[in-house]
């Protein structure tokens, strides 16, 4: 069995090359460039690079088909299966009535009312496109049941979905915890920072003592500084509208922050214990990670062998 890797631009922002390091020696080829790249003005992505990222893969990916004998014990395995790519490939393998496999993760699509590509109007196009990568696809791969069941009202039941933790690295680091509370999004609408910001308003207005509240969106140079940020900070706070997995979250729960989360998405799943149903509630247990805070336990995905024997 060959495990092909189709994987995500590296980005030392976000997670994504923090997988293609972990992968790099536990699959057999990797296609795409591997040069890391830099998101510009702290957006999520680049729309122009991240196509032109995929058409270039998607030259490599054709080539390889095209010069290899792949079997029906070979993979070639999506780190986003939100490609169109996809497609293409499944394209090539009916026509010329090859026996090999696809898999992808998922994670995110129109699907999501709050997902990007959702507020950029792609909803009246691409649902279309959506299941076609699905349906192309012999596993996808989501990370929890929220996400699964997300997909099934917007589109259909599809039976090649898979839930599976997705992974978590962060670097075991030990400060002295202050009274912080971080907010550690990227701040776009469907993060709702605003939430975050009323909460640290009312909060003073009750607890008038020391805690700091603070984004982690300009306040860090580079992913060491964010997770240093996290690992003195006593609390992590998200308001988010739109999460299927909560990268972030589970990051800074790593790093021994007391996460305070709204009892919905797929927080209900990673989090439990953690949710708030309101501004009141989201205060006091604000209050309570200052005041009382303990080391909480870890969340423990932290590679990809669980993924990767779904591949098998």
């Amino acid at each position: 069995m060959a495990i092909i890797l189709v994987h995500i631009e590296p980005l030392e922002e976000r997670y994504s090359k923090q997988w293609l390091d972990d992968l790099k020696d536990k699959v057999d080829v990797i296609l795409g460039s591997t040069e890391e790249q830099v998101i510009k003005d702290g957006e999520f992505l680049d729309v122009y690079d991240t196509n032109l990222f995929k058409l270039n893969q998607g030259i490599d990916i054709i080539n390889y088909v095209r010069t290899h004998k792949l079997t029906k014990d070979d993979t070639i395995f999506f780190l986003d299966l939100w490609n169109p790519v996809v497609t293409m490939l499944g394209y090539v393998r009916d026509c010329m009535n090859l026996d090999f496999k696809i898999a992808g993760m998922l994670h995110a699509g129109t699907w999501d009312e709050w997902d990007f590509l959702s507020r950029s109007g792609m909803g009246r196009w691409a649902k279309g496109l959506e299941y076609s990568m699905i349906q192309v696809a012999d596993k996808v791969i989501v990370a929890t049941e929220f996400h699964k069941e997300l997909i099934r009202k917007d589109i259909m039941e599809f039976t090649n979905i898979i839930v599976e933790d997705f992974p978590i690295f962060t670097d075991d680091i030990v400060l002295d915890k202050k009274n912080i509370v971080v907010f550690p999004h990227r701040l776009a609408p469907e993060k709702d920072v605003d939430y975050f910001w009323n909460v640290a308003k009312q909060y003073k207005k009750k607890y008038n003592d020391d805690t700091v509240f603070i984004e982690s969106v300009g306040n860090c140079k580079s992913k060491q500084d964010y997770y240093n940020l996290l690992a003195e900070s006593k609390v992590s706070f998200s308001s988010a509208k739109q999460e299927t997995f909560g990268i972030a979250m589970l990051e800074s729960l790593n790093l021994g922050c007391i996460p305070v989360v709204p009892n919905r998405l797929s927080y209900r799943e990673t989090l439990p214990g953690y949710t708030y149903n309101n501004i009141e509630e989201a205060i006091e247990m604000v209050r309570d990670g200052i005041m009382n805070w303990k080391r909480p336990k870890k969340y423990t995905v932290n590679n990809f062998d669980n993924i990767l024997k779904r591949l098998k």
